[in-house]
């Protein structure tokens, strides 16, 4: 009993850690859109490269988080997009590429958040 009870305190603890980190992934999220908006009304080349760079690193980021979320929820399989280019404001409509790129983003952080809060509301609720 002593046991269970250790490791349902553990996983508690790794799913409200996981929590905070979307909640601080959203403020880069929020960062990474407004650096994008920016060099879409700029059309700078230094600040269209810092929006991409701005992109991947909220990418990259998400999936960390989601690469802890599989140690302690097994099963939870999601695709995140190809990495982004530096090639795509060569693109026709740029700016909507990258918004649905940044809206899958956002879709799968508030899957994974949604999961994890599922997991400790049922965790409480058997205490």
């Amino acid at each position: 009993m002593i046991v269970t009870d250790s490791l349902n305190v553990i996983f508690r603890e790794m799913a409200l850690d996981l929590c905070y980190r979307l909640q601080l992934y959203n403020e880069l999220f929020c960062q990474s859109t407004a650096v994008v908006m920016s060099a879409v009304a700029i059309e700078d080349y230094a600040a269209r490269a810092e929006a991409v760079q701005a992109v991947r690193d909220c990418s990259q980021a998400l999936q960390l988080i989601y690469a802890d979320l599989n140690q302690i929820l097994d099963g939870r399989r999601i695709v995140f997009p190809p990495d982004i280019a530096d090639w795509i404001w060569d693109q026709p409509n740029p700016d909507t590429i990258i918004s649905q790129y940044l809206e899958r983003l956002q879709s799968i952080a508030q899957s994974m958040e949604m999961s994890l809060n599922t997991e400790v509301s049922k965790m409480e609720v058997e205490q």
